[in-house]
């Protein structure tokens, strides 16, 4: 079995049990207990927890451990979790006006679109090109819509997509 098959079905049967790969708590071995291993993921019943999985976790660890802490991504964010998407879109031009993510946000909430908030992104990379920020939108906010607001602001602004570093159903410890 290839490294990429044996992973393939690891995170088949973590998700039969309902268990998250990107969760696993760690995972180092030995070439000759990789089929031993998945064996046992095998008689797992779903509902099995971490601790069913790797009985010799430490006393003291707790589920938990696995969750990243919260973060928020500025002043312009909530402060504590459940958080919503954040949408990562950059201008082509750096030293363009800065007052332009504050038309943008203006222009979203005025046609109904849940924008929490927005912040410039510091850039410390003196030869970084573009402008960078982070629309952050309500708790809640459906897939749908955040696929349609990404589209909105694409055709809105000259704005472009960078990246969406939070879709809002994340879980924090």
């Amino acid at each position: 079995m290839t490294d990429s098959d044996y992973l393939a079905a690891v995170e088949h049967e973590l998700t039969r049990v309902g268990l998250s790969l990107a969760e696993l708590p760690g995972l180092a071995m030995a070439s000759d207990a990789r089929e031993p291993f998945l064996a046992r993921l095998r008689t797992l019943p779903p509902g099995a927890g971490w601790r069913d999985v790797f009985p010799d976790l430490p006393p003291d660890w707790r589920e938990w451990d696995a969750l990243p802490r919260y973060r928020p991504l500025g002043a312009y964010d909530y402060a504590e979790p459940p958080a919503g998407p954040a949408v990562h879109i950059q201008w082509p031009d750096r030293d363009g006006d800065a007052g332009r993510l504050d038309t943008l946000v203006a222009a979203a909430r005025a046609v109904g679109w849940p924008v929490y908030g927005a912040g410039l992104i510091p850039i410390t990379n003196a030869a970084w090109p573009t402008m960078d920020a982070l629309v952050v939108l309500t708790r809640g906010t459906e897939e749908d819509t955040l696929g349609k607001f990404v589209e909105w602001l694409e055709a809105w602004s000259d704005a472009s997509l960078a990246a969406i570093p939070r879709r809002g159903t994340e879980q924090y410890r």
